[in-house]
């Protein structure tokens, strides 16, 4: 890992096969990459990879002049459910997106003086931590992001330290026999919560009925939809799903994780040894930079757009 420039540099002499992985607050993101970046190195970045898209963005250019394999850690490409929602979607069987939204009631038992808090380390809580579920949209969808909004309000007992952000982002896309379609997705983040007592839910809406995604890792599905023949049997032969029909030609689905925790650990193994495939020349990344470059554009859009709750004019 790198702390900074000083230990980023530590990591020019790894050997053949080694990667360079960041794990630092987002203000030093960008130049944490550099020497590995330099040294030939594949380079692992922690969202959201800089606060600003032209810096992230100055990484990609970096990387792909050196021919050096470069990957975000957007872990949510690699949920075994997202995944199946976006096989879903692609093959039509669930219509056209309708509404998208994320309700997440994180932990916020960080000190007052924690770097979290403070916008010019973090970029706020759209570009620390919601960088994950902008790219996600774009990702299952297969969308483009528009216009982007957000309003934020302070912690109920940390005065000052911005911990609860409402967004909205507008999406467009196009699905084979569906034509064009357009969503306004919303994302509501609030670390407020005590630990143990977080709340994280996903809502989609679709054509051809609903789903639910529980967990900020998704650990469980469930769902209503009206299937074809072809759809429901290709869902009632996956082993991971659970299906219970319905009435006429609607379905119940259900999909339970057992672990959470070993879920997101292998999640971010998928991201690494998609990566090292990468550059082995076998391969692409699963979360290229360029994801990471839209992503960040479209939080700092909404970040910029926002106003404190009780500002005036």
């Amino acid at each position: 890992e790198w702390g900074g420039v000083g230990t980023a540099r530590t990591l020019a002499p790894l050997p053949a096969g080694g990667v360079g992985a960041g794990a630092t607050p987002p203000a030093p993101q960008r130049k944490g990459p550099r020497a590995p970046i330099a040294a030939g190195k594949p380079v692992f970045l922690e969202k959201p990879g800089a606060l600003s898209p032209a810096d992230l963005e100055e990484v990609a250019r970096l990387a792909e002049e050196r021919g050096v394999a470069a990957a975000m850690d957007f872990v949510m490409r690699a949920s075994p459910i997202l995944e199946r929602v976006r096989a879903w979607y692609r093959a039509g069987w669930l219509g056209s997106p309708e509404r998208w939204h994320v309700e997440n009631w994180a932990g916020g038992e960080l000190p007052a003086g924690h770097w979290f808090w403070d916008p010019a380390r973090s970029g706020g809580v759209l570009v620390e931590h919601g960088v994950h579920f902008l790219d996600e949209v774009a990702w299952v969808l297969d969308a483009t992001p528009g216009r982007a909004w957000s309003r934020a309000w302070p912690h109920p007992r940390l005065p000052g330290a911005m911990a609860r952000c409402l967004a909205v982002v507008e999406y467009e896309g196009t699905l084979a026999g569906c034509g064009s379609w357009h969503l306004a997705a919303s994302f509501y983040h609030a670390f407020v919560r005590p630990e143990g007592r977080e709340h994280q839910v996903r809502e989609l809406g679709f054509h051809n009925g609903w789903l639910r995604v529980v967990g900020w890792i998704p650990e469980g599905l469930e769902g209503e939809l009206k299937l074809a023949p072809e759809g429901r049997k290709a869902l009632q032969d996956d082993p991971l799903v659970k299906v219970i029909e319905g009435p006429g030609d609607t379905v119940r689905v259900s999909v339970r994780l057992p672990d959470r925790q070993e879920a997101y650990r292998e999640m971010v193994r998928a991201g690494f040894r998609a990566l090292l495939e990468t550059a082995a020349g076998r391969g692409r990344p699963l979360a290229p930079l360029a994801a990471g470059v839209t992503a960040l554009a479209v939080a700092r859009r909404a970040t910029e757009a926002a106003r404190p709750a009780g500002a005036a004019g």
